[in-house]
């Protein structure tokens, strides 16, 4: 707020930047991703490369695209950042599959919803900041789906993500 218009000016812009549009994206079928996910395929890439899993699924009889909710996590491992987490999603009714993710942890819902259900989700979740990383909400929200790093490298991401709770809505 005090600083010179050109720095405000490109604090805004660095805010603001959403790269979504470099991705090279490919649907596989649920047994391709296990197979490609179990053999390794995804881990150890050269730094800063990375595969994410997105929300969007096809459910045999639904004529729409539909997604899995996916939410990232803004709170520390560890029993207390648990805790919450957990809470969170409770919370918001959704059922699926935490990870620790590093950090902090991921989201995966079990339960596929429309698009705009997922934005009322997202909406919802984004309420919860700083539970639920804001940042990572709005970028979905810009791309209309959601998208979780699956993948580790040499650099960033060393360890893969680690499954912790199945979580339910009771």
């Amino acid at each position: 707020m005090t600083t010179d218009p050109d720095t405000r000016g490109a604090l805004l812009d660095a805010a603001l930047r959403h790269n979504s549009d470099e991705a090279i994206r490919m649907r596989l079928a649920r047994e391709e991703f296990i197979d490609r996910l179990s053999s390794g395929e995804y881990e150890n890439l050269p730094p800063r490369d990375l595969v994410s899993f997105y929300s969007s699924v096809q459910v045999a009889g639904e004529p729409q695209s539909m997604h899995l909710p996916l939410l990232d996590l803004g709170v520390k491992t560890g029993p207390d950042g648990e805790a919450s987490a957990i809470a969170a999603l409770h919370a918001l009714e959704l059922r699926g599959l935490l990870f620790m993710s590093g950090r902090s942890y991921h989201f995966y819902g079990s339960d596929p919803v429309t698009a705009p259900e997922l934005t009322a989700i997202l909406g919802r979740a984004q309420l919860l900041s700083p539970i639920i990383d804001s940042r990572w909400v709005s970028h979905q929200l810009i791309d209309g789906r959601c998208g979780l790093r699956i993948s580790t490298d040499s650099e960033k991401t060393p360890d893969p993500p680690t499954f912790v709770t199945r979580v339910g809505t009771k």
